[in-house]
This record gives C-alpha cells, sequence and structure tokens, in this order.
C-alpha cells in the first residue's frame, strides 16, 4: 500500500519521497527467475548418488563423498549438492521416477568405464 499522506513539514507525499530518491538506484531485474529451494540433509550411498525423495529420482556425487553427509538444495529446475557449505555437485533436476543422473566425473577412475556402456557396445 503506498502512502499518499502530504506530511506538513516537507510538503510532498511519501510516494514522491521514494520515487524521486530511490528510482536513480535501482537496477533491472536479472534475467532468471528466483526460484524457491526446499533442502534436504542427506547421506550419500555406497554407490555415489543420493536420493531425492519427492521425485524417486538419483543424483551422482563425487566418490570421495560416499558415506558422509550432505545437504541437498533443489528447486523446480536444478538440485545443488553441499558438503560442510561448499558445493560438490550440480544437476539440472530430472523428475524421472527410479532413473539416475550421474556426472562421469563423479565415478572413481576404476568405475569410469561403466559410463560408456550402452546396448551398442554389447
Amino acid at each position: 500500500m503506498i502512502t499518499t499522506h502530504v506530511h506538513l513539514k516537507a510538503g510532498h507525499t511519501t510516494f514522491a519521497t521514494v520515487r524521486r530518491n530511490g528510482k536513480p538506484a535501482l537496477e533491472p531485474l536479472p534475467e532468471k527467475r528466483f526460484e524457491m529451494r526446499k533442502q534436504l540433509d542427506l547421506t550419500v550411498m555406497k554407490n555415489g548418488h543420493v536420493h531425492l525423495g519427492p521425485d524417486r529420482h538419483y543424483y551422482s556425487v563425487p566418490y570421495s563423498y560416499i558415506g558422509k553427509k550432505v545437504r541437498l538444495l533443489f528447486s523446480k529446475s536444478f538440485v545443488e549438492i553441499y558438503h560442510r557449505h561448499e558445493l560438490i555437485a550440480s544437476h539440472p533436476r530430472v523428475k524421472s521416477p527410479h532413473n539416475y543422473t550421474t556426472d562421469p566425473a563423479h565415478m572413481a577412475s576404476q568405475h569410469q568405464f561403466v559410463s560408456d556402456w550402452s546396448p551398442d557396445y554389447f
């Protein structure tokens, strides 16, 4: 609600003051809209993934964090995974249940060959 009362001493409205003094300081809106985020505290599973329960989807984490507690922040379009306030993984959010989103760089070197497997490989 905008106040339109005239200040007796100043002789102008609060809205006019804000418009005159505040408008030059305004910056343009960001191109990307802000998205509300939710958070979950999880333990990284032995396969190097965390489970986002609402979507029943799994996201990879660097293998060195297996068994550690992490914080998962997610919005409608992305998933970020933090360990002790440090971002360790980021993925676009996928809502396909019972599937995995895996970054090959998160896998141990002795397991990275598996990421090349496909039906054509066999």
